[in-house]
């Protein structure tokens, strides 16, 4: 035994962040040393000759004897434990002589309190980035895809746990547009909201916005970002231009416009077609005072009035009535006006302005 604490006296005295323990069959410490005894307030003389339960909670000494018995018995184990609000992890094996026989006992122990808190830091981390509403990604210049969220992978139909190593270009619809992205990267460092066209891996089209960034790391460059899935939001816009191009036909067709006057910006706002049919083009200036100058004066108080009711008193109102164009052209216009309300007050008034010349003829 003394052959074997003198073999281990240095490696005792100097492992790094733990600590060696030599032991008994009794379970009692017969070698003690490292940077670990400094941290829970002991010293090798204070462990020397002790036993688990002579110096740690019932619990820790009843785990410990338990391990320290399975080396006796030429077991290795590795085990963790909390005490005093550190994380340790033990390993313990038997010691041998040269014939083999079991001689007693070594326990090593390393403090991994902050390799515990790196990793509950990365899975946290790692648990904001999947419930993002955003993908985000990581891929090798060259393409290749070394890491994604949930997002990217629901955006781009890609089954769960695959996807690592799939070539990130085969997911544009313009494979081009990545060697754009890139060399945009290279000349500005970064690119925020561009628009890509993607095409998943079930053959749907759909449509995102890439902020990205390129990084060097162990002598690679990755495009490290996000991409914002703005399909839906596409398909809106795009239903939005064709109701509003039919709206525009319609108008046109029968002749009627639409306005709208807010009465806390006291601003007047008119379709091209009520443009029209004020004689005026749409990019005009148009204000309130404007379009009842044109009013034919048999009509325009008429007119007046019943707008200041609509904005004053809440009423609609529907006339029909002369209007002469700035350039002279008299024509007919049926007028009709809206009040809206919102948390009881009287914010704007709506209505349609429709040319009717040719039924009054």
């Amino acid at each position: 035994m003394r052959r074997t604490k003198s073999q281990y006296q240095a490696l005792v005295e100097n492992f790094p962040e733990g600590g060696v323990f030599l032991f008994d069959e009794t379970s009692q410490y017969t070698l003690a040393g490292g940077q670990a005894l400094s941290e829970v307030g002991l010293t090798p003389s204070d462990v020397e000759g002790s036993t688990p339960h002579d110096l740690f909670p019932a619990e820790i000494a009843k785990e410990l004897s338990q391990y320290y018995r399975r080396a006796l018995a030429g077991e290795r184990h590795m085990f963790e434990q909390k005490y005093r609000g550190n994380h340790y992890r033990i390993r313990t094996l038997p010691v041998r002589d040269e014939s083999g026989a079991v001689i007693s006992g070594m326990a090593v122990s390393q403090n991994i309190t902050e390799q515990k808190q790196r990793v509950r830091r990365l899975e946290r981390l790692e648990q904001v980035i999947e419930n993002l509403p955003v993908g985000v990604f990581r891929t090798k210049e060259s393409g290749e895809i070394v890491d994604m969220n949930e997002k990217v992978r629901e955006m781009c139909a890609i089954p769960e746990g695959t996807g690592r190593g799939l070539d990130a270009r085969s997911l544009y619809v313009d494979s081009t547009k990545r060697e754009e992205l890139l060399d945009q990267l290279r000349q500005e460092g970064k690119v925020e909201g561009t628009p890509v066209a993607i095409e998943t891996l079930e053959g749907e089209r759909r449509w995102g916005q890439v902020t990205a960034t390129l990084i060097e790391k162990d002598g690679e460059r990755y495009l490290d970002g996000i991409v914002r899935d703005v399909t839906e939001q596409r398909r809106r816009k795009r239903k939005l231009e064709r109701q509003n191009d039919l709206f525009e036909r319609a108008q046109e067709i029968a002749s009627v416009g639409a306005w709208e006057y807010d009465i806390r910006k006291g601003k007047l706002r008119l379709t091209d077609q009520a443009y029209r049919n004020h004689g005026l083009d749409p990019s005009e200036a148009m204000t309130l005072e404007r379009s009842h100058a044109l009013y034919h004066p048999e009509h325009r108080s008429d007119a007046q009035e019943a707008f200041r009711r609509a904005v004053e008193d809440g009423e609609s109102y529907d006339l029909e009535v002369r209007l002469t164009t700035e350039d002279g052209d008299e024509r007919w216009i049926r007028i009709r006006g809206e009040p809206q309300l919102e948390e009881g007050d009287i914010v704007r008034v709506r209505g349609t302005l429709q040319d009717i010349t040719e039924r009054k003829r």
